[in-house]
């Protein structure tokens, strides 16, 4: 029985130091978004809101239709990169 716990508790080390590695390495990565792309995606989220708001949707259903509308948007704006989003 002692083996088993010393086991476990090795795997579950390992594994919160590998977790904490790769979530330090996550900011590093991110690009992030130039003021005019942000811009241009703060008015999308808005007018897609305002149209999920008008159309009385529960509230996964209008985080779903934001989301689609929102991606939809910027599609319209081929500048702004929708998959740098973070």
């Amino acid at each position: 029985m002692n083996r088993f716990f010393t086991g476990l508790a090795v795997g579950i080390v390992g594994t919160a130091i590998v977790c904490v590695i790769a979530f330090m390495l996550i900011p590093f990565s991110a690009k992030g978004l130039s003021k005019g792309d942000q811009a241009i995606f703060d008015h999308v989220k808005s007018q897609c809101k305002s149209e999920a708001k008008d159309k009385n949707l529960g509230v996964l259903q209008r985080r779903k239709f934001v989301a689609s509308c929102v991606m939809d948007g910027l599609k319209e704006h081929p500048e702004a990169d929708p998959y740098d989003l973070d």
